[in-house]
């Protein structure tokens, strides 16, 4: 869905400075524990204040606000195509999962500067990001609103479909309902 090193940056570039050398300095010396499900004692803190960068780039980002659409829509036909009892599960199911990517992302970012570098600055991670992850990222961006797409009209056609039937149905009672009321039988 989303490219998360694309994301890392654009996250990194929206926060402040301040705020990532604060989570740089919370990380344990450990870098193989940096990661989302870590339950190390020593990563509660860091995981917390990741979250709380995550939740504050997410927050009225559109590029998000186009993904909730995308996954409520995903959610919506696996509702329809899978029973009432799945609904909701995919739209939390993949923001919890987008959420997981983005601060595994930042935890990455921070474990690939170099050692001998004591700051963590915008420079040392933009370092990390290419061109062609960018691009990358956009092509994906594309597909899933082309996916997005599709999705609407798959779900268009399956209203209609729906609506049709109804009204076959109501033409079939209609026409079954017109010999009694012909033939002079009276409800009253």
């Amino acid at each position: 869905m989303f490219n998360e090193l694309v994301c890392a940056k654009k996250l990194s570039q929206t926060i402040g400075e301040q705020q990532l050398q604060v989570l740089f300095a919370s990380l344990p010396a450990d870098k193989k524990g940096w990661r989302y499900r870590s339950n190390a004692r020593d990563m509660a803190i860091p995981k917390q204040l990741a979250s709380a960068l995550v939740n504050q780039y997410l927050q009225d980002n559109p590029e998000f606000q186009g993904f909730q659409h995308t996954v409520q829509a995903l959610d919506q036909y696996n509702a329809a195509a899978f029973g009432q009892r799945t609904a909701g599960r995919t739209a939390h199911h993949k923001e919890a999962e987008l959420r997981e990517r983005l601060t595994n992302a930042l935890f990455k970012a921070c474990c690939e500067l170099p050692d001998n570098e004591q700051e963590l600055t915008m420079a040392g991670l933009a370092k990390n990001f290419t061109t062609v992850d960018i691009e990358a990222n956009r092509q994906r961006i594309d597909a899933l609103r082309q996916r997005r797409m599709a999705l609407r009209q798959q779900n268009a056609r399956a209203s209609q479909g729906k609506v049709q039937q109804a009204q076959r149905v109501l033409t079939k009672l209609r026409q079954e309902s017109t010999p009694l009321n012909a033939a002079g039988i009276n409800n009253d």
